[in-house]
């Protein structure tokens, strides 16, 4: 995974800057602003913008308490943890649950808003579980003409629907860019990657027959291949690429149908 720095980078990268603006020098200018501010708060403020080479009108608006969207995103992700969290953590295994919930059941839209929804016979236990372990309050929407709820984050829901983008969680209309699974899939602990592919089943298998699974996809070829040879790399078991779909035989079906729990978090009952 990378390092605090690296997602932080990342992390600011979702920001469109101004003329093409690098968002992650922004956080290192705030920085170094305010850094040189508290070494010696008698400087003028031309002195400080001087040094750190940015209009005086910039950094006046800082050292008047103005603070930058991509500072105050990064700030929310750090309180959380998002950003320090390592496999095997809770808040990285919710965060995990909530990068497959967007591929398979879930959205984020263009405004940064995060989706998860919810049908009858979902795990709707695992989704509240996901939200309070990322460390967010959950709000409910009702989905008129529908089977499904809507869960959102209470409260600082872009930031972290950024994260997750850094994470790999498609934004905007999945059906015109297609995802990919993610590359550090392939290099988090096994706990960490059945964590991530019993949500995933949870939420798309039906039953094939008594002991093989249809996970319903719909996407390109070249994803519905790469899903099934990471199913079939995690579970050692047979899975073949099926129409609109991956089928898992015996030994991977009786893996991953089973509903994940977070960690430090009460279990959840079986799929069925």
């Amino acid at each position: 995974m990378l390092p605090p720095t690296a997602r932080e980078r990342a992390l600011a990268r979702t920001y469109e800057g101004r003329d093409g603006r690098d968002q992650w020098e922004t956080i290192r200018t705030y920085r170094a602003v305010l850094d040189a501010f508290h070494a010696n708060r008698e400087r003028p403020q031309t002195e400080i913008c001087q040094e750190v080479g940015i209009p005086t009108h910039r950094g006046g608006r800082w050292l008047r308490g103005e603070t930058p969207a991509v500072v105050k995103a990064i700030d929310t992700a750090a309180t959380h943890g998002w950003l320090q969290a390592q496999p095997g953590d809770p808040t990285f295994e919710a965060l995990v649950v909530l990068h497959a919930w967007t591929l398979a059941g879930g959205s984020i839209g263009s405004s940064w808003q995060l989706s998860i929804y919810v049908g009858d016979s979902d795990p709707r236990q695992l989704a509240d579980a996901a939200l309070t372990g990322a460390g967010v309050d959950t709000r409910v929407r009702e989905q008129p003409a529908s089977e499904s709820v809507e869960l959102q984050p209470a409260r600082d829901g872009a930031a972290l629907a950024r994260v997750l983008h850094t994470l790999g969680s498609p934004v905007g209309d999945k059906q015109a860019s297609p995802p990919t699974l993610p590359a550090w899939l392939a290099a988090v602990p096994r706990a960490t990657q059945l964590r991530w592919a019993r949500t995933y089943v949870s939420l798309r298998a039906s039953q094939d027959s008594r002991h093989t699974r249809r996970v319903r996809e719909a996407r390109p070829p070249a994803y519905r291949d790469a899903l099934a040879t990471f199913f079939a790399d995690l579970t050692g078991g047979e899975v073949a690429r099926a129409d609109r779909g991956v089928k898992l035989y015996q030994t991977a079906t009786e893996l991953l149908d089973v509903v994940p729990t977070i960690p430090g978090q009460s279990a959840v009952a079986v799929h069925q």
